[in-house]
């Protein structure tokens, strides 16, 4: 599994693809926050899994944002070697226009106060122009990042950033499928403790869209940490927010009373998603392992279970939409 605080720019762009993400519009245009979904046997599937997916959507953006490339250095096209003596790497200001290898471009544009390190109000923003660079995506959209605060050290890896990440109609088509974000994050990534990597996410309304659905979050916030003392890395997550879905009529609220862990790139082998619905109906998903899951849905909010549904995290939530957290 890949360190989060290690995961380049591009990739964040790649990944909406495989990773279901997308927005549709503006968050200024969007509708008010529609009435509670009525929750019933015939689309508890639906408000389960689109609430799951929900729940760990922007969880999968923790390791995006500053963390990726500047940080790092990595190969994310933002960082140039700096004269021999100075700083390993540093962001150009620009901004500085790139074509792409097929067709469209890349605008790079930032202010870092200091290369040799972070400074709170330092930003860079990315800009692609539906750029094509021949590996099957086409991308458009911006990306931006502000750095709100750092502490730590950049050559040992051990930080502590607070990122503002604007994802401005961010749209990756390949062939006949597409994804695409819109919406703020803030972002905190922690990599003080070693072997440790915690990203919290928070924000009052996000938007995600694709060939399967099209999702709105509103005030939600997210917490994953991945432990790579062990092998494979032992992720854990928490959540909690409210969604809409094109899937089902109304809102629900979700939250993970018991949090959910998972080894590597796998599903959750443990953990709790409550989601709750118009009249205090609930459906609480229970991670059996890493294959199975089990919904238990009270319709009527009357505490009681009215219908157990057992069924796989590839039938609920199938790969391409789940977040590799």
């Amino acid at each position: 599994m890949k360190n989060r605080t290690r995961i380049t720019l591009p990739v964040l762009a790649l990944s909406l693809v495989a990773c279901g993400g997308g927005g549709s519009g503006s968050a200024s245009n969007l509708p008010p926050v529609q009435s509670e979904a009525v929750i019933d046997s015939g689309n508890a599937e639906a408000v389960a899994g689109r609430s799951m997916n929900g729940a760990f959507q922007t969880g999968g953006y923790g390791g995006f944002g500053g963390a990726g490339g500047f940080v790092t250095g990595g190969s994310s096209g933002l960082s140039k070697p700096a004269a021999a003596g100075g700083p390993a790497y540093q962001v150009p200001i620009g901004p500085e226009t790139t074509p792409c290898a097929v067709s469209g471009s890349t605008t790079i544009s930032g202010d870092i106060a200091n290369p040799a390190t972070i400074t709170p109000g330092d930003f860079f923003n990315i800009d692609w122009d539906n750029c094509d660079d021949g590996v099957g995506v086409v991308i458009d959209g911006l990306l931006g990042n502000t750095f709100r605060s750092f502490e730590g050290d950049l050559l040992s890896g051990q930080t502590l950033l607070g990122i503002t990440l604007r994802i401005d109609n961010l749209l990756a088509t390949a062939g006949n499928e597409f994804n695409s974000a819109d919406g703020d994050i803030e972002l905190t990534v922690d990599t003080m403790t070693p072997m440790l990597a915690t990203a919290s996410s928070t924000g009052s309304i996000f938007t995600v869209a694709s060939n399967i659905s099209t999702d709105t979050l509103r005030n939600f916030s997210s917490t994953v940490t991945e432990n790579t003392g062990m092998l494979p890395s032992l992720v854990t997550t928490t959540a909690s927010g409210t969604i809409e879905s094109s899937q089902f009529d109304g809102a629900v609220t979700y939250s993970t009373p018991v949090p959910f862990e998972a080894l590597g790139d796998a599903y959750p082998y443990t953990g709790e998603l409550l989601v709750t619905g118009a009249n205090d109906a609930t459906l609480r998903l229970i991670a059996l392992d890493e294959v199975n899951v089990r919904i238990l849905a009270d319709y009527d909010g009357d505490g009681a279970t009215d219908e157990t549904i057992d069924t796989t995290w590839t039938e609920l939530v199938p790969r391409p939409e789940f977040p590799a957290f």
